[in-house]
């Protein structure tokens, strides 16, 4: 690149385009260049020096075959030089055609140059543009940054408040999960007593069954016993009644007899009485008299054995009924004392009825306690796997707040290093 240089500056202006000229004049001192002013008189310099001898003020009083040598200060004869002189024009017209050939490839490269200083250019105006797009999109993120940091902060505050909050609540959840643990544990050793009383009742349910069936075939063996014995009874009284009204009928004809036979006494008697008051009236008729008083004798004998022989009948019969009486009376009691023990086993069995339906009242109450726990402690399970599911979901929120809160940390402290630099 020096040495390139170099050669430049010796190039003539005249042999450069007007176009690269133009962009050199508005570039003075870019890529190592000088000026055309200075190139022209620095050319004009050279080219002086190459056409007149190089000869000092010193020795123009010498002769003329002889000169000082500029470089070197010595002596030098003039054929030399011109030796030396055309030996460094045909040099210099080498030199020359190199210098053209630098020439064409210098302006290759200068286009080129230009070019890429053109696109350069561009985008360096691109990247200005972009760089002052991204301070302003820096400086609205940052804003943008700090208004979402303060809001995940709030939001963060808010689910540490709501996590203390699901957490005090879980463990409120918790100390009600132990407490219905310890009432479900409670619960089944009830639940397993009751079901051994449930046993106990539903064996002595049975029993009383079995008990009950048996009353019941004895009360009905019982019941047609007494009906048969009963009807036994009603029947005997009814022969009773029967035989007690013939009697009755009897008597009364009995009694109609000897109140007849009294009055046909009364009647004797009455005649007897007036046959012996009429004896002393009567002495011739006292035959007859005596025959119809013997007669009347025989008639009261007989009449008085047929009231000895119907107050005998009379007496047996009064004393049948009598014993019908007794008989009934005993019929009666038996009967009361049996219809007491059928209404006592009548009250047992509804006494025993009213005990198994309260044993299955309690029975039933005991099935409704047992069926309501189960659906508390299911309805207490569903409640505390969804406090549960919440609890996570509420973690898994924390979580991901927490991470972009920390992202946006990062890429805040990444931001406002790079807006320092680039202010």
């Amino acid at each position: 690149m020096a040495s390139l240089r170099s050669l430049m500056r010796n190039i003539e202006p005249s042999a450069l385009p007007r176009q690269i000229m133009s962009r050199l004049k508005y570039r003075p001192q870019a890529e190592g260049f000088l000026t055309t002013e200075e190139k022209n008189n620095e050319f004009n310099d050279l080219k002086s020096e190459e056409n007149t001898p190089v000869i000092s003020n010193e020795i123009a009083d010498l002769t003329p075959l002889k000169t000082y040598c500029r470089n070197c200060g010595e002596m030098v004869e003039l054929n030399e030089l011109e030796s030396e002189l055309n030996a460094t024009r045909k040099e210099l017209e080498a030199k020359k055609l190199e210098v053209e050939e630098i020439k064409t490839k210098l302006e290759d490269e200068l286009f080129e140059r230009l070019g890429t200083e053109d696109e350069f250019c561009s985008e360096r105006e691109l990247l200005e543009q972009e760089i002052a797009d991204l301070r302003e999109r820096n400086q609205v993120l940052g804003g943008e940054a700090v208004w979402k940091i303060e809001d995940l902060e709030n939001n963060f505050r808010e689910l540490t408040d709501k996590y203390e909050n699901a957490k005090e609540e879980i463990g409120h959840l918790k100390v009600m999960l132990e407490r219905t643990v310890a009432e479900n544990a409670k619960l089944r050793n009830k639940e397993s007593v009751t079901d051994d009383r449930v046993m106990d009742i539903l064996d002595e349910l049975e029993m009383w069954k079995r008990i009950a069936q048996e009353n019941a075939v004895r009360r009905d063996t019982s019941r047609n016993i007494l009906e048969d014995e009963t009807e036994s009874y009603e029947n005997e009284i009814k022969e009773l009644n029967e035989k007690l009204m013939e009697t009755k009928k009897s008597n009364e004809v009995l009694s109609h007899r000897v109140s007849e036979l009294e009055d046909e006494s009364c009647d004797c008697g009455k005649r007897y009485n007036r046959a012996r008051s009429c004896e002393l009236d009567d002495s011739l008729n006292s035959d007859t008299i005596r025959s119809k008083i013997k007669t009347n004798e025989i008639l009261n004998l007989e009449n008085e054995k047929q009231i000895l022989v119907l107050s005998s009948e009379l007496n047996e019969v009064y004393r049948e009924h009598i014993s019908f009486q007794e008989r009934f009376s005993a019929l009666q009691e038996l009967l009361t004392t049996k219809e007491k023990e059928l209404e006592d086993v009548r009250n047992d069995y509804e006494s025993q009825n009213i005990e198994i339906q309260n044993y299955k009242e309690k029975n039933a109450e005991l099935k409704d306690v047992i069926l309501a726990t189960c659906q508390d402690n299911a309805h207490l399970k569903n409640r505390l796997e969804q406090q549960s599911r919440d609890y996570t979901e509420l973690k898994k929120k924390f979580i991901v707040v927490e991470t972009e809160t920390v992202w946006l940390r990062d890429a805040l402290k990444i931001v406002r290093p790079s807006t320092s630099t680039q202010d």
